[in-house]
């Protein structure tokens, strides 16, 4: 009795760890025996739906083999049945089905051998190049899936990379037709190149092209973690893609305005204000930034500039006080400038547009905090509230410096109520800036104003190091 029990355990065991029962669940034969009874054998396709049922039986090993049977029948009725050869593990090379995986091998390298042979390629190098580019060959050359040889241009041509002045850049076919559109009108080359939320149009040279599209995405993906903007709202987080247009001289300025009116739509006073303001804009809605700079290396400030007042449009809807845009941009032109000597030039956005009316608008943040320093020891600082009633002409250089201070000090020691401040002004039913900051603050730093002024101060005072004397 103990030894049955032994055997009939060792079965059962041996069956579970094959994976294979030791015969076919209940009612699988009843569903053959249904399916067969279905079936007109002598169409190939309902004998393909019963024998691909058939093999994909887990239960039973002898109606798998059942489904293999029938599929050759398949085959004896429709010898080119693709899916009957696939179930069986042929392999098609050409016209002819091999039922052996090397004998296929072998005839797909044979074909290959006479395909490539024919158009005038030779195998070299574990791969195949053409005769007469064998010379041309070095270590840039990589081969594709077919082990063909490609030259470093045919490479990255195939990666979405132009060749302009030398230098590979990535543009799509919207790229390409705004250089040739450009051409067509003006007779001059202008180079257009995207990023995932950008597009450059640009006559500078292509290494500050390049430097600028990894900058200024680099500021992106930054802003979006740091600020922690929403994630369904990062796609689109500008209105779309900004075109950023940067001009060497006033009059290419001009000239542009004319040629592309009809595409961004501008209206009559915004050709009116270009006129009488050359200096450079940046248009919101119409995702559209313009800077005019006669030195390459001069256009990253304001483009950082200009990335920073855009960001804090949006993620507040548009509800926010002039001195935080301009604040926000300084401090992203403090955070990414490639500045070497680690001084950079702050302008507003009003000195881009050379739209103000007042006065020392331009500094740089090594003056910006003794500036401020120098405000807040001698009582001088205005309030938020009186900050926040500037319009962005009647900023001038004392609020510029205490606007950037104020961000500067949110950013480095409680970012977490920057960002409150900034969701809650978005949500805020305030009527003027002045309303929707104070709001923004309480809200967003659950404390007041005054104490955000007096935390302010101390910091000021603690941190910035007055000015050195000359």
């Amino acid at each position: 009795m103990r030894s049955t029990l032994l055997l009939l355990l060792g079965a059962l065991t041996l069956g579970f760890v094959l994976g294979t029962p030791l015969k076919a669940q209940p009612g699988d034969d009843a569903e053959l025996e249904k399916r067969v009874e279905a079936t007109d054998f002598t169409d190939p396709e309902a004998l393909y739906e019963l024998a691909s049922w058939a093999i994909g039986n887990k239960s039973s090993a002898k109606i798998r083999g059942k489904g293999r049977d029938w599929m050759k029948e398949v085959i004896d009725m429709d010898p080119d049945h693709a899916g009957a050869r696939e179930a069986l593990g042929h392999v098609k090379v050409g016209d002819e089905w091999y039922t052996d995986k090397k004998e296929a091998a072998k005839a797909r390298k044979k074909a290959m051998e006479a395909k490539m042979e024919a158009q005038g390629y030779v195998w070299f190098k574990n791969g195949w190049i053409k005769k007469t580019a064998k010379r041309d060959w070095n270590s840039k050359w990589e081969k594709n899936d077919e082990d063909v040889w490609l030259s470093y241009e045919e490479v990255m041509s195939a990666k979405g990379y132009t060749l302009y002045k030398g230098e590979w850049l990535r543009m799509n076919d919207e790229d390409r037709k705004a250089i040739e559109y450009h051409r067509k009108h003006t007779g001059e080359d202008i180079l257009v190149v995207s990023t995932p939320h950008f597009r450059m149009h640009t006559s500078i040279p292509v290494k500050f092209v390049q430097q600028y599209c990894e900058l200024i995405e680099k500021v992106y993906d930054w802003y979006m973690e740091t600020l922690q903007v929403e994630e369904n709202y990062r796609g689109q987080f500008f209105g779309g893609v900004v075109d950023v247009w940067t001009f060497e001289t006033s009059q290419q300025f001009q000239d542009w305005v004319t040629l592309y009116q009809e595409t961004y739509a501008f209206t009559d006073e915004e050709k009116k204000d270009f006129r009488e303001r050359p200096g450079g804009h940046l248009i919101p809605h119409k995702h559209l930034w313009v800077i005019v700079r006669e030195d390459a290396k001069d256009v990253e400030n304001p483009l950082l500039h200009y990335f920073g007042y855009s960001a804090m449009l949006y993620q507040t809807h548009g509800r926010y006080a002039e001195w935080e845009a301009e604040g926000m941009g300084h401090l992203i032109e403090e955070l990414f400038s490639g500045e070497k000597n680690g001084i950079v030039s702050l302008s507003t956005r009003s000195r881009y547009a050379n739209s103000g009316g007042i006065a020392g608008k331009e500094f740089n943040t090594k003056d910006a905090r003794p500036q401020t320093r120098g405000i807040v020891k001698a009582g001088d600082d205005i309030s938020i509230s009186e900050l926040s009633k500037q319009t962005l002409n009647s900023l001038n250089q004392d609020h510029l410096a205490q606007g950037f201070s104020i961000i500067e000090y949110l950013y480095s020691t409680r970012l977490a109520d920057l960002i409150g401040v900034i969701k809650a002004q978005r949500a805020s039913k305030g009527q003027d800036p002045v309303q929707i900051v104070n709001e923004g603050i309480q809200n967003g730093t659950q404390k007041s104003t005054a104490d955000l002024e007096r935390d302010w101060r101390e910091y000021v005072k603690n941190n910035y190091k007055p000015a050195r004397s000359s």
